[in-house]
Order: C-alpha cells, then sequence, then structure tokens
C-alpha cells in the first residue's frame, strides 16, 4: 500500500518562496513593459496606417481578438 509523506516548510522557508515568486513576476512584468514602450516609441509605429498598430490598439483596448467569422 502506498503511504504519502508530507513535508512541511517552515514559516520562513514558505516566506522566502513567496517573495522570490513575487520578486520574479513583477521583475518579468516590469521587462514586459518596458518592451512594450519600447515598441510604441519606434517611428515605425507612429504611421496612420499601419495595420499592426490598429490591431494591437484593438487588443489593448477591448482585451480581445475579434473572430473574423462574427
Amino acid at each position: 500500500m502506498n503511504s504519502t509523506t508530507w513535508i512541511v516548510d517552515s514559516y520562513e522557508e514558505a516566506l522566502a518562496k513567496n517573495i522570490v515568486i513575487v520578486s520574479l513576476g513583477l521583475i518579468i512584468n516590469f521587462i514586459n513593459g518596458m518592451l512594450v514602450v519600447t515598441f510604441f516609441s519606434n517611428p515605425i509605429n507612429q504611421t496612420p496606417n499601419s495595420a499592426e498598430r490598429k490591431w494591437l490598439r484593438l487588443i489593448l483596448t477591448r482585451g480581445y481578438i475579434l473572430d473574423s467569422c462574427t
């Protein structure tokens, strides 16, 4: 018969792990934000007829891509 052994972290270990995970998430989000800022500050994205800019504006404002079937 299988017996399961539970290994429980101490309070300090659990806190340290959570701090590391939250810190990594914040760093990744910061890097992602900087990439978005860099992308939109690029002069090629300032043209009024840029199809990519229109799609990105649609995705960022609505949160989804419209289905082409509807």
